[in-house]
């Protein structure tokens, strides 16, 4: 959701910087909102990723047997069961 009022913030700041009489007069107003916008990306983006790797997690330790190591390594992931 949060990604979605980032976007539609971000298109009318566009649009706003695209008409010949800009509203926005004032460089440092429009530097603020624009940050304001790429933050709420930022944000946004960051919650994303962290969602989906609690999801990941949450069906790893749900699908995997309780003697299951995890090991991470540079060419991807090892996952060892213990009977």
């Amino acid at each position: 959701m949060l990604h979605i009022v980032a976007s539609l913030e971000d298109s009318a700041l566009r649009d706003e910087m695209c008409k010949p009489h800009s509203g926005i007069e004032d460089a440092g107003a429009f530097r603020r909102e624009q940050h304001s916008v790429e933050l709420k990306q930022h944000l946004s983006t960051a919650a994303l990723v962290a969602g989906t790797a609690l999801g990941a997690v949450t069906i790893a330790v749900a699908v995997l047997p309780n003697g299951a190591q995890i090991r991470v390594r540079r060419a991807g992931a090892e996952v060892r069961f213990s009977w």
